[in-house]
């Protein structure tokens, strides 16, 4: 009789509300089963397992009741979230429980309460609450919360938050709002500069705010002799990765300068990135306010190591079916520089167009520019600013074909341009064309281990004579340079293929007319070499003139992964007087335009010599090094200046990566910096060469 009654007992439980209740000898008091001896008990987003389950289900509608009691070793997964504890109590009808003693678990976090509250949704909520990574319960950091509140795994609110190591209260907060991945990042940087513009400085940097995807610190700073300073960033990424903000607001009261207005000193810096998940949108903004041209100087951290401030502009481009169209626009907001202001300029950009079966192909992109010129405050008095609308068209039809052996590419085209206003208070048009021809000559051998391809080639470019002379319009930037000249490159070029190999070398020179910097028939010869390796890549270009029987250039980098503990990148360059700075070398307008002499007393020669280093050594799978230096020599009337940065990682137990960087630069003497992080301890971790580039 006794087991009818518990197989009914059991198979109402099972249908009433698909709660399944499997216990090993249970005993059976009036409408409660019990058991010391084991036993599961199941039901939506609820899995319990405990050594003494008490539980007591009543189908009166008057005192309807459905309640489970468990006591001892007992396990309970809720909505996929594991806790364990002393007891639990749990109300299937309210969906509602209590777990004394509780703890879980939520990525490398380890949670523990008095008293966790669970809620009908999964969210848990902790009374008297503790956080932290450690393993074992003498933690060496811990976050205590009076009352802490998890959503969706992943949020958290917390009151009373207090921030201990080695049972040591460093900080304190009355409320909290962030996500258990956010609390990776260190809620406190300390950072120590010895020798600056303002003396010795000591900055505290504390996250007061971290969400899901954004992040928000307050910057303490305080300099011996110049005084107290502070700033809030804030920084956000979506989930997506597709779009990004900074913003990085600085204030400084500097009682070194006498003048009161003067002393308060300020920046103001934002960077915004989007770009749509069909990436054919993209929309990038960024400002840049400063109070006065020495601010980036005089407070360098690792937030604003810029010498210079950032622009501020805007680009939007939008890609169709047809081509691209960009509007940019950027503005002058510190008076003290000089600025070539485009206010707005728009591009259209369609797609080339074969005009043909196997026929040539003509593009022609256009550019409308509101443009201004405006020179820094100091200078305006002598070198009034200047403003015109341009229009900017380059049509080009290109063709490429076979003869014989040949392989001829030749172009057409020309340039545009028309301005509302000029030196002579009128309107200009400016034009010339452009005709050029490439000749390759490809060969081909294959041996055993080996393929090897040599390819003689000529390229002739000429520009045309323009309709009006450089001097009648206004010069902005590179497209208002365009003036006649002919350039012819011979060369040939040898590569070397096999697998996981690759060696290539371009040997060239070329020769110039109508270039008045220019007087050899050729003038420059260059070669160009790369290698690639397993785990070394080696990458060099030398260029001479001939003319002057000196380096106009050299540059030298290799990237060499020693082995899976050591990698490190070397990089050393070269740039002589007559290496003009350009943002484009292989155009040579500015030769062509101006006298050898202009050029050398100009500040585009500027011959100088730097070495930059970065080297990543792991001493073990706790240690990681660092090294980073830029050394720079041989300008002329300026010091040379050694630069270097060292940071050194240490794995901690509980997840605790511990950093310290020290840095010196020409700007800042000496820093150093501390940072305590929540990371992985990763027994090998990966190393790519190319995630190891210089900061600085």
């Amino acid at each position: 009789m006794k087991k009818i009654y518990f197989f009914c007992f059991f198979a109402l439980l099972i249908f009433a509300d698909d709660i399944r209740v499997d216990l090993k000898n249970p005993t059976f008091s009036q409408k409660t089963m019990h058991t010391d001896d084991g036993g599961l008990i199941q039901s939506n987003n609820f899995w319990l397992q405990s050594q003494t389950i008490k539980y007591t289900r009543d189908l009166d509608p008057q005192s309807e009741t459905n309640f489970v009691e468990a006591e001892g070793d007992f396990r309970l997964d809720y909505f996929d979230q594991v806790f364990i504890g002393d007891r639990l109590e749990y109300d299937f009808i309210q969906k509602r429980g209590i777990i004394h003693n509780g703890k879980t678990q939520s990525g490398f976090f380890y949670i523990s309460g008095s008293r966790i509250i669970l809620e009908p949704d999964g969210t848990y909520t902790i009374e008297n609450a503790i956080l932290t990574t450690c393993e074992n319960r003498q933690s060496e950091w811990r976050l205590r919360a009076h009352r802490l509140t998890i959503e969706n795994k992943q949020f958290i609110t917390a009151k009373d938050v207090s921030f201990r190591v080695v049972k040591v209260p460093v900080f304190w907060l009355p409320r909290l709002k962030a996500t258990l991945n956010s609390l990776r990042y260190s809620p406190i940087e300390l950072e120590l500069g010895i020798k600056e513009k303002g003396g010795p400085r000591l900055t505290a940097k504390y996250l007061v705010y971290a969400w899901e995807y954004s992040r928000t610190y307050l910057r303490l700073d305080y300099r011996l002799k110049a005084g107290f300073g502070a700033g809030i960033e804030s920084f956000y990424k979506n989930p997506h990765n597709n779009t990004k903000f900074m913003a990085r607001n600085y204030v400084a009261r500097d009682v070194r300068i006498e003048d009161p207005e003067r002393q308060t000193r300020y920046r103001i810096e934002g960077v915004f990135n989007h770009t749509s998940q069909d990436l054919k949108h993209t929309l990038d903004f960024s400002y840049d306010k400063v109070s006065d041209i020495e601010m980036p100087s005089d407070y360098p951290t690792e937030a604003f190591n810029e010498q210079n401030p950032k622009p501020t502009q805007l680009l939007a481009t939008n890609r169709q079916k047809m081509g691209l169209v960009a509007l940019f626009s950027n503005v002058r907001v510190n008076s003290f520089q000089t600025l070539k202001q485009e206010l707005p300029t728009f591009l259209i950009k369609p797609y080339p167009i074969q005009l043909f079966e196997k026929g040539p192909i003509f593009t022609m992109p256009i550019q409308l520019s509101y443009l201004k010129y405006r020179y820094a405050k100091e200078w305006q008095p002598i070198l009034p600013s200047f403003s015109s609308a341009r229009f900017f068209l380059n049509p080009e039809l290109t063709h490429s074909f076979n003869l014989s052996v040949f392989r001829i590419s030749p172009k057409i085209g020309a340039v545009v341009l028309g301005y509302s206003d000029s030196f002579r208070n009128k309107e200009q048009f400016y034009a010339l064309g452009m005709l050029s021809a490439q000749v390759d000559i490809p060969f081909y051998k294959l041996f055993n281990h080996y393929l090897h391809q040599m390819e003689p080639y000529a390229k002739v470019t000429q520009f045309t004579r323009s309709t009006t002379s450089l001097e009648d319009h206004y010069v902005f930037d590179l497209k208002d340079g365009y003036t006649e000249m002919g350039l012819c490159t011979i060369g040939i070029r040898n590569t070397f293929f096999r697998p996981m190999h690759t060696l290539s070398f371009n040997l060239f020179t070329n020769t110039f007319w109508n270039a008045k910097a220019f007087s050899k028939a050729f003038p420059l010869i260059g070669l160009a070499m790369h290698w690639q390796l397993p785990k070394l890549h080696l990458e060099s270009e030398i260029l001479y003139n001939l003319e002057h029987n000196s380096l106009n250039h050299f540059i030298f980098h290799t990237k060499w992964t020693v082995g899976k503990n050591l990698a490190m990148i070397v990089e050393f360059r070269h740039r002589g007087q007559y290496d003009f700075k350009k943002v484009d070398k292989s155009r040579y307008f500015l030769e062509a335009a101006r006298s050898l002499n202009n050029l050398i007393d100009s500040g585009l020669s500027d011959a100088n010599d730097t070495i930059l280093t970065n080297i990543y050594y792991r001493f073990s799978p706790l240690w990681t090094l660092k090294f980073e230096s830029r050394h720079g020599f041989g300008r002329i009337q300026s010091p040379r200046f050694n630069d270097f940065r060292i940071e050194l990682e240490r794995f901690l137990s509980c997840n605790l990566k511990l950093k310290f960087t020290v840095q010196h630069t020409h700007a800042v003497n000496f820093k150093a910096m501390a940072s305590l992080t929540l990371d992985k301890k990763p027994m090998r971790p990966k190393f790519r060469l190319k995630d190891f580039r210089p900061s600085f």
